[in-house]
């Protein structure tokens, strides 16, 4: 190229599709046709290239000739075909855009195999080809701008891979029912079918008279599905085992003017089976009814009976009302001694409890500036509180045990005593270790005794004061960590999402635990430990599930989680005792007259 008298030389550095070039032409626009033999066509506007090849639609990327055509077209031969570029409009950036049609043997063509640049165009617009069996001639007055729509049509619908004649045969058709049958056509309007009835072929057709050959077809059936299959030449739409319910089936076509038809619409009806029918449901609820009526008459009839047989033994008995009475009374003082011994054993049962968990002066020590806020919901309880000094470590935890009252209190002292286990038996620091051992020992603890599917979810933290470090692990229960200002640091070995509450400055981290509890569950896995880097300030919270499920307040409702949160982040100038304090007198005033659902516990930890 010859600009401003240089000679400016273009290769495939520059953009060009290849260095074998067949055959070269200028369109309407003033830009460059490029064909080169194996690499498609390239378009050059001065500026830069923009290739077309097989990818773009080209049928063949062996380019052998480039002519223009009538307004602004361009064609193409190739290897297999011959191509119409035809100018649709300007992207945004000035570019021509054009669409491309492909014409073959199908369209006409006696042969594809076109000899290099024996094109040419004549002065009566007439384009000429020379190939291998003769000439090829395209007069372009002649050649049409196909714009037509296929016409579509439903063929046939077979049911279970049968064929029906709808026209001739309804009156043998089992489970299949329907209203009429259009004019020349083998489809039902209105049908309904049996639920066993419920695998449909839906046949159809499309006429394209211009180029049936490339007639495309892409349908969908709501009720099923929202989306248009893929277009293809498959004229056939099979669905197997459809459920109970209403359905449309639709189908649409297009051709060489890549329009597409008229949506065709098909409406039918698979019927439920007769248990889920309204009238099968309504004989069940009349069943169920006649059933608890006759319950109850038949429980009547007993009552009736013994209430005559306690009548008749009430006058027999009224002359032994003196010797009775004082029997009667030498039972109630046998209940009320058996009450006290229960009530004994509980209270025991307390002190033994309180004996398993960390003396207040121990927490104080350990934990420096915090608190704990334990609130049982009986005398005795399924939460328990636990703290150990392990090195240059304070591990501590809040665990929800199974139940509450006595029989959470006993399942404590067993995942208590894991705990323990975990720590002085086998020399285990990390949160994520200690659980994975402590479920091993409860397993195994319980199995002595049956299938016990007992045991606890747990918040565990091991905080080294000195490093200014937190790691955790979790059963169910999170940890929530505020700092004022800065984000979290992660070990770079961790993938830990945190979820940020801010107020104030302040951002509340919940780290969650993992989804499984301390006790059988069929799909346990290892605990995940999480190892966090500590700021001075950071205050961290475990707690149990109580105060969020607490029902109270105006409505009755649940505490949850959302406003717990929010209450922290309400309290944090405060110190860790007024902290509790604050804590202690929301849950009250929330809780009201209701009666304590679960217990509760809390444990905060300023750093």
């Amino acid at each position: 190229r010859l600009k401003n008298g240089k000679l400016i030389r273009y290769t495939t550095k520059e953009g060009l599709p290849s260095d074998d070039i067949r055959s070269l032409a200028v369109d309407d626009r003033g830009d460059i046709w490029i064909g080169a033999f194996g690499e498609g066509i390239s378009i050059f506007d001065r500026h830069s290239f923009v290739a077309f090849g097989e990818k773009q639609g080209l049928a063949n990327n062996f380019v052998t000739s480039i002519l223009r055509g009538k307004d602004g077209e361009m064609w193409v031969g190739n290897k297999k075909s011959l191509c119409r570029f035809s100018p649709t409009e300007e992207d945004e950036n000035g570019t021509g855009l054009y669409k491309l049609t492909n014409y073959g043997r199908n369209d006409g063509l006696k042969t594809t195999n076109f000899n290099n640049n024996s094109a040419m165009a004549d002065s009566r617009d007439r384009l000429w080809w020379g190939s291998t069996k003769g000439i090829t001639t395209l007069n372009l007055d002649h050649v049409r701008n196909f714009s037509s729509r296929p016409q579509l049509a439903l063929d046939q619908l077979l049911i279970n891979e049968q064929f029906f004649d709808f026209r001739n045969s309804r009156d043998s058709l089992t489970g299949i029912s329907y209203s009429n049958v259009p004019a020349y056509a083998n489809y039902p309007s209105g049908l309904e079918l049996d639920y066993s009835c419920n695998h449909l072929t839906f046949i159809f057709s499309a006429t394209d008279w211009i180029a049936p050959h490339k007639v495309e077809y892409s349908y969908l059936l709501e009720g099923l599905n929202g989306h248009w299959s893929k277009p293809s030449a498959e004229s056939k739409a099979d669905y197997r085992n459809l459920p109970y319910g209403n359905y449309t089936f639709k189908v649409k076509a297009r051709g060489e003017s890549g329009i597409w038809s008229d949506e065709f619409a098909y409406d039918f009806s698979i019927l439920p089976p007769w248990w889920h029918s309204w009238w099968a449901r309504s004989l069940f609820v009349l069943l169920g009814i006649l059933l608890i009526i006759l319950v109850v008459q038949l429980r009547t009839r007993q009552l009736r009976k013994r209430q005559q047989e306690l009548e008749q033994t009430v006058t027999e008995r009224t002359a032994q009302v003196v010797s009775e009475k004082k029997k009667v009374e030498e039972q109630k003082h046998l209940v009320e001694e058996k009450n006290a011994e229960i009530l004994d054993s509980i209270n025991y049962a307390r002190r033994l409890q309180n004996a398993i968990l960390p003396p207040r002066g121990e927490l104080q020590e350990l934990l420096k500036d915090g608190f704990v806020l334990f609130l049982p919901k009986d005398v005795v309880a399924g939460d328990f509180y636990w703290l150990k000094k392990s090195g240059k470590t304070v591990l501590y935890a809040v665990a929800d045990c199974t139940g509450h009252g006595v029989p959470g209190a006993m399942v404590s002292v067993v995942c208590n005593g894991a705990l323990e286990r975990a720590v002085r038996e086998f020399s285990l620091q990390q949160p994520g270790k200690i659980l994975d051992k402590t479920r091993e020992i409860v397993i195994e603890t319980y199995e002595k005794g049956g299938d016990v599917k007992d045991g606890m979810d747990i918040a565990l933290c091991a905080i080294d004061f000195k490093n200014m470090t937190l790691d955790y692990a979790g059963a169910n229960n999170p940890v929530y960590i505020l700092r004022r200002g800065e984000v979290i640091e992660l070990n770079a070995n961790l993938s830990v999402e945190t979820t940020p509450m801010e107020a104030s400055g302040i951002k509340l981290f919940e780290v969650k635990g993992d989804k499984q509890p301390i006790g059988k569950y069929e799909a346990a896995t290892s605990f995940t430990n999480h190892h966090f880097y500590l700021r001075s300030g950071d205050t961290i919270y475990t707690f149990s599930d109580g105060f969020a499920d607490q029902f109270g307040g105006p409505k009755g409702k649940k505490f949850k989680y959302a406003p717990f949160k929010e209450l922290l982040l309400s309290i944090q100038d405060l110190s860790m005792d007024e902290q509790k304090e604050r804590l202690f007198e929301v849950f009250e005033n929330w809780k009201g007259k209701n009666e304590q659902v679960d217990d509760v516990c809390v444990i905060g930890v300023k750093v």
